[in-house]
């Protein structure tokens, strides 16, 4: 782990953000973490095709997705999947009895790793 301080104006041309008083970057595997911002910085080419995560009670689902482009539109045909259809279509009716969670970002790559930085969705029985 590798942790940089210093002035923003220095990397502001890369296209990370302009921070006034400096900035605090960490360097964990292929990600860049600013702990400050809670932010994270990820290669997009890891993320042209990836898995949104939905956790329902535990159990994991996994649906294939793609990055959309500049004008929002997702490249390719991605197959659904049904068993993750079908446990949805379940639960639906009793949606209020369930927590739900939406992670992204820090929060997701913490909780779930790197491969779910873009969001994680968690459903659980409410107590």
């Amino acid at each position: 782990m590798i942790s940089v301080s210093g002035d923003s104006r220095l990397i502001a041309p890369t296209g990370m953000p302009n921070v006034a008083n400096g900035f605090d970057v960490i360097v964990e595997s292929k990600a860049l973490l600013d702990t400050t911002l809670r932010t994270i910085y990820v290669q997009q080419q890891d993320f042209r095709k990836y898995n949104l995560l939905y956790v329902i009670n535990g159990v994991r689902y996994k649906q294939r997705t793609g990055m959309a482009d500049a004008y929002g539109v997702i490249k390719g045909n991605f197959q659904d999947n049904n068993s993750l259809k079908k446990r949805l279509k379940e639960i639906l009716p009793s949606i209020n009895d369930y927590d739900v969670r939406v992670y992204s970002g820090l929060d997701a790559y913490r909780k779930f790793g790197y491969r779910y930085v873009f969001g994680v969705i968690e459903l659980s029985l409410k107590q």
